[in-house]
């Protein structure tokens, strides 16, 4: 059992770590909408062969990370699944119908590396899943990849529970 003031600790962190969407708050379409209007990420790939980077994990084409997971389980919680019906409202956006995203799972350190790899792309297919049978939107929108515990939240300690999540990026297909 955690104690009140780590729950206390912990909450607050993820506060500051998540910014205006909060571990407690979910973000709403039509911000979700804007920032995916935004700027894309450029795509991350070498050939055929999806090569993970040492960007920051919280860049300025990153839609949101609060999309959080239980240690140890790909399954949606209640807060995750309401953020992600946020976001498909947002992905079904006319402004939206031909882009192309990635949905980037990622784990904490805790654990096996290639159990945590395999975790990881398990949490990014959970919400394509979701996305798919629950809003309808194209497969071929969607691009499940996981990075374990490679990218780390910036700042933050590998082991942090903050760090089970998925994070969402509009991708630039041009330039690919």
């Amino acid at each position: 059992m955690v104690s009140p003031r780590i729950a206390a600790l912990t909450a607050l962190a993820l506060l500051f770590t998540h910014g205006a969407a909060g571990a407690d708050e979910v973000m709403r379409s039509q911000e979700i909408l804007e920032r995916l209007q935004g700027e894309p990420a450029p795509p991350r790939m070498r050939g055929l062969v999806k090569v993970p980077d040492t960007l920051p994990s919280v860049s300025p084409s990153v839609v949101f990370h609060n999309i959080l997971f239980e240690h140890d389980s790909s399954a949606l919680t209640p807060m995750a699944r309401r953020q992600v019906d946020e976001l498909g409202h947002a992905l079904t956006s006319p402004a939206l119908g031909s882009a192309v995203f990635e949905v980037a799972g990622h784990t904490d350190a805790v654990g096996d590396y290639r159990y945590n790899q395999a975790l990881s792309l398990q949490r990014a297919e959970s919400v394509v899943g979701y996305l798919t049978g629950r809003f309808g939107i194209e497969t071929w929108r969607l691009r499940p990849v996981g990075y374990g515990p490679r990218q780390p939240v910036a700042g933050r300690d590998p082991y942090d529970p903050v760090n089970r999540r998925v994070e969402i990026r509009r991708l630039d297909l041009a330039r690919n």
